[in-house]
């Protein structure tokens, strides 16, 4: 069996949930974040003032979310994403994640002319005219 499919590797987050980049300390390995993405999206202000029972709940939901992108699951990266953000109120770092995950934005621009590359409409279309 090789290495990454191991039953007890895939306790381990080997990687940044939020920037993919390898997790090389103990306390990055058991969180699922490292140092870098701790300080730059606020995690660590936010973590030192939770109780201890609620830290262990968010390392394993990040935790969770890091298992989830090794195995290419968006779908459920971005759920535990939503419940980090609602939960413990980690917004940067929920937004973050979500980032990486949704490769597609759609953003309205308003006041912006609408232009058409075909100036029949449909009915012209239909009717050959």
């Amino acid at each position: 069996m090789p290495y990454k499919s191991a039953t007890t590797t895939r306790l381990l987050a080997t990687h940044c949930v939020v920037c993919a980049r390898s997790l090389r300390d103990a306390k990055s390995v058991e969180i699922g974040i490292g140092p870098i993405c701790r300080k730059k999206h606020g995690f660590d202000a936010i973590y030192n003032a939770l109780t201890s029972r609620k830290r262990n709940n968010v390392n394993k939901l990040i935790h969770a979310a890091g298992v989830a992108a090794e195995d290419d699951d968006a779908g459920a990266v971005l759920k535990l994403a939503d419940k980090i953000e609602k939960t413990y109120k980690f917004v940067n770092v929920a937004a973050r994640i979500r980032q990486r995950f949704i490769k597609i934005r759609v953003h309205r621009v308003e006041d912006v002319p609408q232009f058409r590359w075909n100036s029949r409409t449909r009915e012209e279309e239909a009717t050959g005219e």
